[in-house]
């Protein structure tokens, strides 16, 4: 009796191991996600603000040069 309980109670402890486990990796996924949006989001912006001063500069230098 004693070893069938013992037996139950591993197989909660894995399944309970194993979900914490799939949780932990899900939560992950979903940090990595959202570091991985923000950081192209940074880059993104960054080359759009560097294209908006390069734009910003050639109008400068055309009506200086007019």
């Amino acid at each position: 009796m004693e070893r069938v309980l013992e037996k139950e109670v591993s197989a909660m402890e894995r399944e309970e191991e194993a979900e914490v486990s799939a949780i932990l990796r899900e939560e992950e996924a979903e940090e990595v996600s959202a570091i991985e949006r923000e950081e192209e989001a940074e880059e993104v912006s960054a080359m759009e603000r560097e294209e908006e001063a390069e734009e910003v500069s050639a109008m400068e230098r055309e009506e200086e040069a007019e």
